[in-house]
């Protein structure tokens, strides 16, 4: 599955001022070593930019594991990114960038952005929401989605399914809102509110604003959110 949409990626082109602008368009299930190394290929192409552009306007989300992967090459060590805690078990389990990954990292010290649309959403949301919450990006674009979670599934007749967080009743401001099954949980103090949705830095519509110079970039040393 994962090679047949590139797994995951869209575009990737070197814009001038050697900065590298990456479309992601999911993050599906990366499973075995052919597939790790093809991403490693894909991020190697911009490993040697002076910062870098993720576009994902157009991200429907995927698998926690995948983001993992790909944000392990804009950090330099494992870092701790989110963890889910689930209601149903008690239990918390972390999320962590990998030590090891196939091909070059971009590395943790070079600028990074990310682009959003209210289309960015799900799994494109976390993606967006580690690095803000780690301060290692700047956020550009639209509100996103709403989506950065799980959802449980449910057998109908028919052989049909549905997948389903529950209602909230008791949400005044948001008489239809969900029940999170298993929300996340941010190691840092800013934290996505699940329901919600990932709030830019710099609010922009989602076709009109992509940086140009590395000089918008973010102070590496994480002074900038």
């Amino acid at each position: 599955m994962a090679k047949r949409v590139n797994y995951g990626f869209g575009a990737i082109e070197r814009m001038p001022n050697n900065i590298a602008r990456v479309e992601i368009l999911g993050f599906p299930p990366i499973l075995d070593d052919d597939s790790r190394a093809a991403v490693g290929e894909q991020m190697s192409k911009v490993a040697d930019a002076d910062a870098v552009i993720f576009d994902l306007r157009n991200n429907g989300g995927g698998s926690p594991d995948t983001v993992a992967l790909f944000l392990s090459y804009v950090f330099d060590k494992p870092t701790h990114i989110n963890s889910m805690y689930s209601r149903d078990t008690g239990k918390t389990e972390e999320s962590w960038t990998l030590s090891d990954v196939k091909g070059k990292r971009f590395g943790g010290k070079k600028p990074v952005f990310v682009v959003t649309s209210n289309r960015t959403f799900s799994g494109g949301e976390e993606f967006t929401y580690d690095l803000q919450t780690q301060r290692r990006a700047t956020i550009v674009g639209e509100t996103t989605g709403g989506g950065a979670h799980p959802v449980e599934g449910h057998p109908l007749e028919g052989g049909f399914g549905v997948g389903a967080m529950g209602l909230d009743p008791g949400a005044a401001e948001h008489p239809l809102r969900v029940l999170i099954v298993a929300p996340l949980v941010s190691p840092a103090p800013e934290a996505y509110r699940n329901g919600v949705s990932v709030i830019t830095r710099s609010p922009a519509e989602a076709g009109r604003h992509v940086p140009s110079a590395p000089q918008e970039a973010p102070d590496p040393s994480g002074r900038r959110g």
